[in-house]
């Protein structure tokens, strides 16, 4: 099953729980009312999961944020630099904390 599979299922899921719940609370009397709040819990339980995937699917969209201290960029004790640095263009020495990134990361490959 695909991640777009998964979040249509738990949607439509969640659609004849809602369904299921309005028909309960339409009806009235003891049995329909624990019946409807079972749909409900089942409804908002469903209707959760396809928005947490709905997020996971567009977290995977988003590029990979690679930080300084994963850079091929990011050398230690650089003469210009007090600590560590980035080197991405050497004639230009920039202070970088290794919790920094920036666009131009490229992850180490050692």
């Amino acid at each position: 099953m695909t991640l777009e599979q998964a979040i249509a299922s738990y949607e439509q899921s969640a659609e004849r729980y809602h369904k299921a719940f309005l028909h309960c609370k339409a009806h009235g009397g003891e049995f329909y009312q624990e019946e409807a709040e079972s749909n409900k819990i089942c409804y908002e339980h469903d209707r959760q999961l396809a928005a947490w995937l709905r997020e996971l699917q567009e977290r995977r969209k988003a590029p990979e944020i690679i930080r300084c201290g994963e850079c091929k960029y990011y050398k230690i004790d650089h003469p210009k630099a007090n600590g560590y640095h980035c080197c991405y263009r050497c004639h230009n020495i920039f202070p970088m904390k290794e919790t920094d990134f920036c666009s131009r990361a490229e992850r180490k490959t050692e």
